[in-house]
């Protein structure tokens, strides 16, 4: 609805495009959007060989999770 909207120029806004699914469905691939993440190496190919510019699709960074986290967890696990 967005990307369609952004086509249009109903919307001004930059529209960007978080995939977090390891094999993207083409209804999310969308040439609107002015950006387009993926999760993995593998899906950014996918959404390029499917006809998205190199240019919107940046290079997939690296998912980081806060250490404290993992810290955290363990201990509610431990307690338990």
């Amino acid at each position: 609805m967005l990307a369609r909207m952004r086509q249009c120029g109903e919307l001004l806004a930059p529209l960007v495009t978080v995939v977090t699914d390891e094999h993207p469905h083409a209804k999310w691939l969308h040439c609107a959007s002015d950006l387009t993440f993926f999760a993995s190496e593998s899906a950014r190919t996918i959404a390029i060989s499917a006809g998205l510019s190199p240019d919107a699709v940046p290079a997939t960074a690296r998912q980081a999770t806060p250490p404290h986290r993992h810290a955290c967890l363990d201990q509610r696990v431990m307690r338990g």
